[in-house]
């Protein structure tokens, strides 16, 4: 069987999130926080983003121990299959060379 990844965000008070934390460490649950920067991109000859369906991205999630680039294409609810995403990562060392192959390739940074 696959693994499913099944991600939900809600936006939260401080309190509800110190609420959440407290639950954990009640419960001897270990949790780690972790912190990202998203940098998006988008090809200029076929935007990603502002269209009237945003279902792509390309993006280098930047964390504190190493980088992705990401590309994801969300596929809608079919009969047969339900709505799903296909994604692609792909650890990257320098941000910077990423980022200047993607512009020679025409594919702008739009949204950091």
């Amino acid at each position: 069987m696959q693994n499913v990844e099944i991600e939900k965000k809600y936006q939260i008070t401080k309190e509800i999130y110190d609420a959440i934390v407290l639950y954990f460490e009640e419960k001897n649950q270990t949790y780690q926080l972790e912190k990202q920067n998203d940098i998006y991109f988008s090809p200029i000859h076929f935007p990603f983003l502002g269209g009237e369906i945003d279902n792509e991205c390309l993006r280098i999630r930047v964390l504190e121990d190493k980088n992705i680039l990401i590309y994801k294409k969300y596929i809608p609810a079919t009969s047969k299959d339900p709505s799903h995403c296909i994604e692609h990562e792909l650890e990257i060392k320098d941000i910077e060379k990423m980022k200047f192959i993607l512009e020679d390739l025409r594919i702008s940074e739009v949204l950091h």
